[in-house]
């Protein structure tokens, strides 16, 4: 799907689903902006929570909370739910 859009959003998504049900807590290499970063490493870090790596979550969710160019109030929600 990339191959033929690759700026389809959700196909970036579903991949770094399936990378991290691997446990494969890396962004591929495809194009993305700032914004797509910082929702790809929220999504990593809700999947690495799932998977019961918590502080790589909590990595990750840092990570994309740093990334994101304006307030990301949903990953820090996710965070402040991590660590209380």
């Amino acid at each position: 799907a990339l191959k033929q859009d690759s700026a389809m959003f959700t196909a970036k998504n579903n991949l770094v689903l399936a990378r991290g049900a691997q446990r494969n807590y890396s962004l591929p290499v495809v194009p993305m902006n700032q914004v797509e970063r910082a929702q790809l490493l929220q999504t990593l870090g809700l999947t690495a929570v799932k998977q019961g790596d918590i502080e790589t979550g909590k990595t990750l969710m840092r990570d994309a909370i740093a990334t994101h160019p304006q307030h990301f109030e949903e990953a820090v929600r996710a965070l402040s739910a991590l660590e209380a």
